[in-house]
């Protein structure tokens, strides 16, 4: 008996009243504990974007930048043609010599009186000097010239004399539908030629004041100006001056020399 009175004084067995209070007082610390807590509010992360991937940089060596640059340049230039190259620069030669010619010519005609033969060539009309003008007589038969150009119609015979007929307007790239109905012979130093019109030309005497050398607008607009000398400004109208031996001249080819045929 003194056994179990020594565990009850050293609490090794617990009273029955002690023990009641004790485990009713666990069981409320463990239904407290129990309760779940609530998890506090995440904040809302903002969306991240995404970043490119940079692509890597690969270094090549100088001399292959050298090289390929090289390349590059060697591909890019034009291969130079010696025979184009020569006849761009007679026919640019020629056309420099031929503007200072017009200007001091039409310059010293400025306080004289000229007189034209005009005629038109579908809405545009075009002046030659009456001094370089033969005569002017109707269309007649024409005998083909083969393999030649699409402007030169045949030969025309003129009072027992033949003459090689130039279709002006085919020449200037005029599509007319009306047929040829007049000559126009002119005097030229080394051919007898003659112009085919569609309309009887007039005759025109002004002063040489209305006649402008300047025709530098034309210059990239047209294939051909060389036979062009000015223009006649009178009373609103407009009239190209042009000169009948280098329009007959234009047609001569340009004399290439054989060492450039041959390369």
């Amino acid at each position: 008996m003194a056994l179990g009175k020594n565990l009850i004084k050293n609490k090794l067995i617990p009273e029955e009243g002690v023990s009641k209070k004790t485990t009713k007082k666990v069981e409320k610390k463990t239904l407290i504990s129990d309760k779940p807590k609530k998890k506090p509010a995440t904040p809302k992360k903002s969306p991240v974007k995404k970043k490119k991937p940079v692509p890597a940089v690969v270094e090549t060596p100088e001399k292959e930048i050298q090289i390929q640059v090289i390349e590059h340049i060697h591909k890019e230039e034009p291969k130079q043609d010696p025979l184009a190259n020569y006849i761009a620069q007679k026919a640019l030669k020629r056309k420099k010599e031929l503007r200072t010619k017009y200007k001091n010519e039409i310059d010293a005609l400025s306080q004289k009186q000229v007189q034209f033969v005009v005629f038109t060539i579908g809405k545009e009309s075009y002046a030659i000097d009456i001094s370089k003008v033969r005569e002017i007589i109707p269309s007649s038969h024409l005998s083909e010239v083969p393999n030649s150009s699409d402007h030169i119609k045949g030969i025309a015979s003129i009072r027992g004399k033949a003459f090689l007929a130039i279709d002006l307007a085919v020449k200037f790239g005029k599509q007319l539908d009306e047929h040829s109905k007049y000559f126009l012979a002119v005097d030229h130093p080394n051919y007898a030629v003659a112009f085919i019109l569609e309309k009887l030309p007039e005759t025109l005497k002004l002063s040489g004041k209305h006649i402008s050398s300047d025709i530098s607008l034309l210059d990239n607009t047209s294939r051909d100006t060389s036979y062009l000398k000015g223009f006649i400004q009178l009373e609103g109208r407009l009239i190209f001056y042009l000169d009948s031996d280098e329009l007959i001249a234009s047609d001569e080819a340009i004399i290439v020399p054989d060492n450039l045929l041959d390369a």
